[in-house]
């Protein structure tokens, strides 16, 4: 299970970013594709 934080999130929402380019590939490229978030980050 990876935890995804707020910066993640916020990252995630911005597709043109270059940020979110990298953090998309990791996650598409990480062997457990368990991703969870907290409720606050809601």
């Amino acid at each position: 299970m990876i935890i995804l934080d707020t910066d993640h999130i916020v990252t995630l929402k911005y597709s043109t970013d270059e940020k979110f380019a990298r953090l998309a590939q990791r996650m598409a490229d990480s062997e457990d594709q368990d991703f969870v978030t907290t409720a606050i980050t809601l």
